[in-house]
């Protein structure tokens, strides 16, 4: 187990900065995100911690959420774009990628009473888990779900909406994320549900119920 701190959070004006700050206080990793590094930007990733003293860990998030939209181009996008992140979680020697899969409402109609929406969203989400745990698993590194509380996501809230997810897609490089804010909101027993869903948790978020 390492613990990180994420480089938005390290004292620092500089990521060389933020990195020396984190090796002289005991930081064991550090995790960027999607906002600190776009796209086209992941070269100078490599760049700023191929030779950094505190590795990092973890990429949090991407550059757009539009897995689950209706939009086959959007779609496409958001897999093309963690598709990048992961091959650079890889080659860096990350735990992986963090992605909420959705922000907001559903995006697909609902066809009640032939299927609804959260029906839906979940048999797709399961399909682009799967090329996804592919990808990951081709660097040798993981796609981790984040489950989200009420106010940000309506799919994944409580980590056994992940863990469905994870199970269904049956791939063994795909995995959720256990953030403790979100869970505190969600959650009604913390320690139960990490153990009930911990064989899936390969990451996890410390904070209290405010940050």
């Amino acid at each position: 187990m390492k613990l990180a701190l994420q480089l938005g959070l390290i004292p620092g004006a500089s990521v060389s900065e933020k990195q020396k700050w984190a090796a002289d206080n005991g930081v064991e990793g550090i995790e960027i995100s999607a906002w600190n590094y776009r796209p086209d930007d992941l070269d100078q990733a490599k760049r700023d911690f191929e030779n950094s003293p505190v590795p990092a860990v973890s990429i949090c998030g991407n550059a757009s959420f539009d897995f689950l939209d209706t939009d086959p181009a959007k779609r496409k996008k958001s897999m093309d774009e963690c598709k990048a992140y992961l091959a650079l979680a890889g080659e860096l020697g990350m735990a992986g990628q963090i992605v909420p899969p959705i922000f907001g409402g559903p995006r697909i109609p609902d066809l009640s009473p032939l299927e609804n929406a959260i029906s839906l969203e979940k048999r797709l989400l399961v399909e682009l888990c799967k090329e996804l745990g592919d990808a990951a698993q081709a660097a040798n590194t993981l796609l981790m779900l984040e489950p989200l509380n009420r106010y940000e996501q309506h799919l994944l809230r409580r980590q056994a909406d992940g863990a469905e997810i994870c199970k269904r897609s049956e791939h063994p490089n795909v995995a959720i994320i256990a953030d403790f804010f979100h869970m505190h909101i969600e959650e009604t027993n913390t320690p139960e549900a990490i153990r009930e869903n911990g064989k899936y948790i390969k990451h996890v978020h410390l904070a209290d119920n405010t940050r």
